[in-house]
């Protein structure tokens, strides 16, 4: 399947959860809990990090947003109160910080396709102003480009407010709302994870890595995230399948081990998966697995 066949423009208004913090150690208490160096970030700064548990795996991957006088998170779906409440148990006595939702204020969407940077042109927004690592203001609206995958992907973080007017302007220009099960689709085929594949998991076997910093000062699961990069012994990996038939959700056995499918996408061209494996699984292009004949590729992370 070619990577953007069949997604011309497109805005999916995601589910993630959305946290505001402000006072003036935000960002000392955020960097407390963060796998990445998150302190001294410049206004519109764009980072991404990881919030893990004491065992090392990944418990919320969080998208943020340095504004004037406070710090936007964006997160994953349906784990904000548990975000937030590990940040709270974080405030020392004498720190100054609030944590709230702020799921009933703003939206948060993603716009992709191949002619998604036309749609920017149309509206009047410089396309060469929305970069990776930094927020563009549009109005009331923040607008960036996801660097975590290839494709040229948007977040826009929208006022709840402003949201059905946008929406409407999109759609007079060619720019239809994708339903969870098309941006399933879209996401899997470009291999861009999600809940579902990251929720549990150690950072490495998901290729994400990059977003580990184990000199920038305690956080949880440091102490195992620096004994995986000293020893190198990473025994899974996140792969991609393919099928004419369907792929279930769940563990499989196969002859390298135990294939646990986290995420599928049917269409009228078969269907995709994405799956952690044992690390030795290679290409393959016709395994026999218990559902049926499926191929595996691996996935080149960004």
């Amino acid at each position: 399947m070619d990577s953007f066949r069949g997604f011309s423009a497109e805005v999916f208004v995601s589910q993630s959860s959305i946290s505001v913090i402000t006072g003036s150690d935000s960002a000392q208490i955020l960097n407390r809990c963060s796998t990445t160096e998150v302190e001294d970030c410049v206004e519109l700064s764009r980072i991404e990090t990881l919030y893990c548990n004491s065992n090392g795996r990944i418990e919320d991957f969080a998208t943020l947003c340095f504004v004037e006088g406070g710090i936007l998170m964006i997160g994953m779906p349906n784990v904000g109160d548990q975000t937030r409440r590990m940040m709270h148990n974080g405030i020392a006595w004498d720190e100054v910080a609030s944590i709230r939702s702020g799921e009933n204020a703003v939206n948060h969407m993603i716009l992709f396709g191949t002619d998604v940077e036309e749609i920017f042109v149309t509206l009047d927004i410089e396309i060469g102003e929305i970069i990776p690592n930094k927020w563009f203001e549009f109005g009331n609206i923040l607008i960036s480009r996801n660097s975590m995958c290839i494709e040229a992907i948007y977040d826009v973080i929208i006022p709840i407010s402003e949201s059905t007017g946008f929406l409407k302007l999109l759609d007079d220009n060619d720019c239809n709302v994708a339903n969870r099960k098309r941006w399933d689709l879209f996401r899997i085929i470009n291999s861009i994870r999600s809940k579902p594949d990251l929720i549990g998991r150690i950072p490495h076997e998901v290729g994400l890595e990059a977003l580990i910093d184990t000199s920038k000062g305690c956080y949880p699961g440091q102490e195992i995230h620096a004994r995986l990069e000293s020893r190198g012994k990473v025994k899974k990996k996140l792969i991609k399948l393919s099928s004419e038939s369907e792929i279930p959700i769940g563990r499989t056995p196969s002859s390298f081990g135990t294939i646990d499918v986290t995420s599928t996408s049917m269409n009228e061209e078969g269907c995709l998966a994405l799956a952690i494996a044992p690390v030795d699984v290679d290409d393959i292009d016709d395994m026999r697995l218990n559902f049926g004949s499926v191929r595996i590729s691996q996935i080149n992370h960004q």
